[in-house]
């Protein structure tokens, strides 16, 4: 798995073979170095190759998550910043839950279709940027989204979104389902088949709809509101049930 240290030469390694970087005056054995030296070595002994390989990058992890690995990595000449994240066989938070690796490959793909499906210009406006994807290693590095505010904290912290990004949330959300919605046709019908992950659903089932209600605060407060658990206990039927037909 990533770790810092492993993840500045990742991307350094990345910008060598995207010719985002040429080494003109580079020597031969840095360069083979820099392409080949194995990301599993100990974090110590990668930390002292990339203090001389690549020292003007930097790499912090990203801690939130729980699901796969995140780090933000920064070229200190430039202050352009990249994001890369690894999906290994398992949760980050819980090594012992198995979690097939493909969840990466659809997580992509996805932004990929949905790019297509909004065209250019709309696509531009509302998804970030994938450089690269590594499927051996689902590794993926895209745009570093600095300076904005997650909206999940800020409905916690202040009880509301702003108003521009509930329109912009409304616009891409609609614009995205009218572009892919299911009218029969062949394409949509093996769309829903691609996306269809069962893993990751039972996952979000217990997650999502049951061990948020009962390991903090907030949920346990939630939970004794009937109205409340009743409409979650409609969410879980439909999250449960949904079906399409394959003909």
């Amino acid at each position: 798995m990533l770790n810092p240290a492993s993840a500045r030469l990742y991307a350094a390694r990345w910008a060598l073979l995207s010719h985002e970087e040429k080494p003109a005056s580079a020597l031969a054995l840095s360069r083979a170095l820099l392409l080949h030296l194995p990301l599993w070595l100990p974090r110590l002994v990668l930390g002292v190759f990339c203090g001389l390989l690549c020292p003007h990058l930097e790499a912090r992890e990203i801690t939130d998550g729980n699901v796969n690995y995140s780090f933000v990595v920064t070229d200190r000449r430039t202050g352009k910043q990249l994001f890369l994240k690894q999906a290994e066989a398992f949760l980050k938070w819980q090594p012992q839950m198995a979690l097939e690796r493909d969840r990466m490959r659809r997580e992509v793909q996805y932004f990929r279709d949905v790019a297509v499906a909004l065209g250019e210009q709309d696509a531009a406006r509302f998804l970030p940027r994938i450089y690269h994807f590594d499927l051996a290693s689902t590794i993926f590095i895209m745009e570093f989204l600095d300076g904005f505010e997650v909206a999940f904290d800020t409905l916690f912290s202040r009880g509301r979104v702003s108003k521009e990004a509930t329109i912009g949330l409304g616009e891409f959300m609609g614009r995205a389902h009218a572009r892919t919605l299911d009218r029969g046709q062949p394409e949509a019908k093996a769309r829903a088949v691609e996306y269809w992950n069962a893993s990751l659903r039972a996952i979000q089932l217990e997650h999502v709809y049951t061990v948020c209600f009962a390991e903090s605060p907030r949920g346990r407060a939630l939970s004794r509101d009937a109205a409340v658990m009743a409409e979650v206990e409609q969410l879980k039927a439909k999250y449960l049930g949904y079906v399409f037909e394959l003909n």
